[in-house]
């Protein structure tokens, strides 16, 4: 599995974000994942590519997606991730 990546769809109806931060909780940090912490996203990709570690094994890992825009007064946009993983077909 260890060349594998894992897309987030989504859809972003108001507000510009100019970054993301991913954070992962135990159980995915266990099996490998990393957070990724402000990381540039444009508007264009409505998606955002996730490495899968080789260390992952099928599961159900969690995630705080979180948008930011240190520019705009708005608040931090704030996703719940649920990630499910399974064996490749």
């Amino acid at each position: 599995m260890g060349d594998k990546e894992m897309v987030l769809s989504f859809s972003i109806d108001s507000g510009i974000p100019t970054t993301y931060t991913l954070l992962f909780d135990s159980t995915a940090h266990a099996a490998g994942f990393q957070d990724h912490i402000a990381q540039k996203y444009t508007k264009k990709e409505p998606f955002i590519k996730v490495p899968i570690p080789a260390t992952a094994t099928p599961n159900e890992y969690h995630a705080q997606l979180i948008f930011h825009n240190p520019l705009d007064k708005c608040k931090d946009i704030e996703f719940d991730m649920h990630l499910p993983l399974n064996f490749p077909s």
